[in-house]
């Protein structure tokens, strides 16, 4: 039997209206007839990259899935220097967990807040 394998690709600040552009082009339009996608997200508030990626990789809002900033909040005006890398502070499953736990082998490459998740055996975090 084959492995099974999932890759999950996003594209920060993408949008819809790129798509037939990206078509135009040979190798990301032989992708993109054999891919599965989502054209037309809607931001999270706040509108920011880490908990809107979390939001795509759980289908949760930052309320249940606990990212609401790109960094942690501190006291000492540090806090640009204390970004969300790792998945432990994710309180939901994500896509890629949902995977492991059906078979699939998993990759990541630059997908903000994967790193240190077990459930990620190709991990290029961000």
């Amino acid at each position: 039997m084959q492995k099974k394998r999932l890759l999950v690709i996003s594209v920060d600040a993408l949008f819809a209206e790129d798509k037939a552009y990206l078509e135009t082009k040979p190798n990301i339009s032989a992708w993109l007839k054999g891919a599965s996608g989502c054209v037309n997200t809607k931001s999270i508030y706040p509108t920011v990259t880490y908990p809107n990626h979390v939001a795509m990789s759980t289908g949760c809002y930052a309320d249940k899935h606990g990212l609401h900033s790109n960094y942690m909040f501190t006291t000492t005006g540090e806090g640009h220097d204390h970004w969300y890398w790792e998945s432990k502070y994710v309180k939901v499953d994500t896509i890629l967990d949902a995977a492991k736990k059906a078979g699939y082998t998993t990759a990541n490459g630059f997908w903000p807040v994967f790193n240190g998740n077990p459930n990620v055996d190709y991990n290029i975090p961000e």
